[in-house]
């Protein structure tokens, strides 16, 4: 086994702090949604990680507080995760339209500007598979 440079250590270093970091995102947000977010460790494959993350959007859109927009009759929620609202003109602090909108956020599909709670969700989920690779 090679000896660790300073280069090696530096780079543990920045994925301790990355770590730490997105468990302090998650101790920001709702309850309810740190529990559906921080999914099983067991992931194997980024198929593994694309269905659970997959299923952990549709379970968080469960939690999201739609109402009626009293103007246009659709239903709109904020992102119960960053507290977003969709980037519209006519509607700044309506939330997205529900549950498509909201959805398309959350997963950051259909060119929307994904969620930065999901993201740090998803990339925790990609880099457990390395993590849970070292432990074998």
């Amino acid at each position: 086994m090679a000896a660790r440079t300073p280069k090696d250590d530096r780079i543990r270093q920045l994925e301790d702090e990355l770590f730490v970091a997105r468990q302090a995102v998650f101790h920001l947000i709702d309850p309810r949604a740190r529990e559906i977010l921080t999914g099983p460790f067991d992931l194997d494959s980024r198929a593994d990680v694309h269905e659970w993350f997959t299923n952990a959007v549709e379970e968080v859109l469960q939690i999201a507080d739609a109402m009626i927009d009293q103007d246009t009759a659709e239903e709109r929620a904020i992102c119960p995760l960053c507290r977003e609202s969709a980037q519209n003109y006519r509607l700044p602090d309506q939330g997205f339209k529900f549950p498509e909108g909201l959805r398309r956020h959350l997963l950051g599909s259909h060119k929307s500007t994904q969620c930065r709670v999901s993201l740090v969700a998803l990339n925790e989920a990609i880099d457990s598979i390395a993590r849970f690779d070292q432990l074998r």
